[in-house]
């Protein structure tokens, strides 16, 4: 299909999805959205659509072109499957949530292929899901022409998925039962998001196939079972990683006031040194339950900012020349603050751990952690009061520090199954790599089961991807995954979350060995992934 093709497509898909005027008879007065959008959208219901139901239509929500959720008044009304919500006055995008078939239960963006919409480009009468298979459609079109522009051949897949993306498309539009309509757009979606992904692994395979091996790349994962994992798991760590997470959680490392786990952390990192493990301390910043010790009672922000400007200095000072890698703060963007700090107070307790880590040990590399990426959690739902303030995203944080002059080397960033396909998550590593500073994927992990697993801390695996969790699907995850990461110059450094599903692992099924130590397909996968990139332990 030739590029006018596909832009007559998209083109037509735009038309569809929805900037005709309102007609009588829908149950809604037109002069309730003369300046606002009413946005239809529909969900799969038995292979089919149904108008979505209010807990879907609140999944609905604005952001701006960073991907920072905007506090818009959105309202559903008395017909099923509509919401009539405030037209932003900046660029904006749309994020909705349902399930894709081959993906399971995503979040799904209507950005105009990724440059955002301009106010008031969208008027009158939006159906949400032509116009989410319209974005996609630009972008993953922009995507492979940006990809052939570097020499990327890009698999015939992806073509043959674009056609049959249109004429699914094609056919929605011409379509007159609006549920009809709404399942071509998702099957297209579906198509789009499979092609997105492939041109996303292609080019990333491309710019593997340009480079020198990355030598000082580090692959990674935490180490928390080193002292009672034996020589199985000490071998099969040793053999496959060059990097580790250790672990200074306050309330464990310190369980009684004045005396910290000196000793147990000696001994994790002796196990580091005699594997030629690079080893990293996390966290020495978290208020989340488990980094705020039990004997703290004076829960003050000038005391617990003393406390931890302590902390920091006695053990980095302490591990120098033998810990250099630190999360010095670990989610501090309104996602685990038990303590209820302000915002500005979090961003002040950042930039003395990194001052106070610095001061501590000049060769430090000091990483900023943090965790859901797209920020979801700090949008306001339909139907419900605006918030007297806005809560923070990672992108805000992040942006933050930066502006504010703080003193790290690594922006640190978790990836749990995110309800996002690999071409989402691309698109996010690249937002964060705009910063300008190298990035760490700190934390991730896919389970490799379907079943309850007592053992972890999430007991019940949650997500899909392509399909039901197995070891092949983990596997395919994160090889995919991985790929993408290391093909990124900016990003240095990958660590998953947990080695091996030995108990007290939080990713339920997650590990790279089983709960008796023995190693699973991915384990496998990745060993052939990183000697194939000329990095791989011998």
């Amino acid at each position: 299909m030739k590029r006018r093709e596909f832009l007559k497509c998209a083109l037509s898909a735009a038309a569809a999805s929805a900037l005709s005027p309102l007609a009588e008879g829908r149950g809604i007065p037109a002069s309730r959205i003369d300046d606002k959008l009413l946005i239809r959208y529909y969900v799969s219901k038995d292979g089919g659509m149904t108008p979505a139901p209010l807990e879907s239509l609140k999944r609905i929500y604005f952001m701006d072109v960073d991907y920072n959720p905007l506090p818009i008044r959105a309202n559903p009304t008395s017909q099923q499957g509509v919401l009539i919500a405030e037209i932003p006055r900046v660029p904006f995008k749309i994020t909705c949530g349902d399930w894709i078939d081959g993906f399971g239960w995503m979040y799904v963006i209507t950005d105009n292929g990724g440059s955002g919409y301009k106010p008031g480009e969208l008027r009158g009468e939006v159906n949400l899901n032509a116009e989410a298979a319209h974005s996609r459609l630009k972008a993953v079109e922009s995507a492979c022409e940006q990809a052939r522009k570097s020499g990327v051949v890009i698999s015939p897949d992806v073509q043959r998925r674009l056609e049959k993306a249109c004429s699914l498309m094609s056919s929605g539009q011409s379509e007159k039962d609006s549920q009809i309509a709404a399942r071509r757009y998702w099957d297209a979606l579906s198509e789009l998001m499979w092609a997105g992904e492939v041109v996303s692994l292609d080019r990333a395979r491309h710019a593997i196939s340009k480079m020198t091996p990355r030598k000082g790349f580090k692959f990674g994962a935490n180490a928390f079972h080193s002292l009672d994992g034996g020589d199985e798991y000490a071998r099969a760590f040793y053999n496959l990683l060059n990097y580790c997470t250790l672990p200074f959680y306050y309330r464990s490392f310190e369980p009684e006031r004045g005396k910290p786990a000196w000793d147990r952390l000696n001994r994790m990192v002796e196990w580091c040194a005699k594997g030629s493990i690079t080893p990293k301390g996390h966290p020495l910043v978290w208020f989340h339950p488990a980094g705020v010790p039990n004997w703290l009672e004076d829960k003050s922000y000038d005391n617990v900012k003393r406390l931890h400007r302590k902390r920091i200095t006695d053990i980095v000072t302490y591990y120098r020349g033998r810990i250099d890698y630190w999360d010095v703060i670990n989610e501090a963007h309104d996602f685990a603050n038990t303590l209820n700090f302000t915002y500005e107070q979090l961003l002040d307790i950042t930039n003395m751990a990194c001052q106070t880590a610095r001061s501590a040990n000049r060769k430090a590399t000091i990483v900023v952690n943090s965790t859901a990426l797209w920020g979801e959690y700090a949008a306001p739902k339909p139907g419900e009061s605006l918030p007297k303030s806005m809560r923070h995203t990672p992108q805000q944080y992040v942006s933050d520090c930066i502006n504010g002059g703080f003193d790290f080397d690594v922006i640190g960033l978790q990836i749990y199954y995110p309800n996002r396909d690999m071409f989402e998550i691309d698109r996010m590593l690249e937002r964060f790599g705009k910063f300008g500073k190298p990035v760490h994927i700190t934390e991730h992990a896919m389970a490799s089961d379907t079943s309850e697993d007592p053992a972890s801390n999430v007991k019940t695996p949650w997500g899909h991807w392509h399909a039901p969790h197995s070891q092949a699907n983990q596997a395919d995850w994160i090889e995919q995954l991985w790929t993408i990461a290391y093909s990124k110059p900016f990003v240095t450094a990958i660590t998953y979350w947990d080695f091996c599903d030995k108990g007290g692992h939080f990713w339920p099924h997650g590990g790279f060995l089983d709960k008796d130590l023995k190693p699973k397909e991915v384990y496998y996968r990745i060993q052939k992934l990183l000697r194939s990139w000329g990095v791989g332990r011998t």
